[in-house]
């Protein structure tokens, strides 16, 4: 006897991993617009994208999923209409085959689509050679704070460098006992 067992959920799709990445856009307009909407009620988005995606019903189209996340994220009819606004504006600002056609349904271009290339980083290496400069500094100016030179010091060590001085064929004030007037 074998145990009825679920067939395992398919990988997320090309699709999915676009809409994931383009929610968190549609978060920062909604709270800009002033509609406060809490991880909980996002948590809950992100779980009927994944339940959608697992049946194979998930809108092909970036409108479609207006009518589908707006209950979720909306206290009120206020909040409704702020909702569709916002929605409009995010919904213009995505990829042309993510937004989909407003007339028919796109066609999923996964196997034609080239992944996202990461932002450059802002000339990292000035900002590292920034850095090392300026820990060099910092580690000189605490070595010279921790080990002052004193001026007794100073004294013998020019004192000692005096007589080398005048072995080499070189007079001194100091090494011929002459006194500046």
């Amino acid at each position: 006897m074998t145990l009825h067992q679920a067939p395992p959920a398919p990988p997320p799709s090309d699709l999915l991993a676009r809409y994931h990445r383009a929610l968190p856009r549609l978060a920062v307009l909604l709270r800009g617009s002033g509609l406060l909407v809490g991880p909980d009620r996002w948590q809950n988005v992100y779980d009927l994208l994944l339940a959608l995606n697992a049946q194979g019903r998930l809108p092909q189209r970036s409108a479609d999923l207006e009518h589908l996340i707006a209950p979720l994220l909306c206290r009120s009819v206020e909040e409704q209409r702020q909702f569709g606004e916002r929605f409009a504006h995010w919904l213009a600002g995505l990829e042309p085959d993510l937004r989909g056609s407003e007339t028919e349904a796109a066609a999923t271009t996964a196997d034609t689509d080239t992944p996202p290339q990461p932002p450059p980083l802002p000339h990292l290496r000035r900002w590292l050679a920034g850095l090392a400069l300026l820990f060099l500094v910092l580690a000189g100016t605490l070595y010279l704070v921790s080990h002052p030179i004193s001026t007794a010091t100073l004294t013998v060590v020019l004192e000692q460098a005096a007589p080398v001085a005048s072995v080499r064929g070189r007079s001194t004030p100091a090494a011929t006992g002459e006194q500046r007037g």
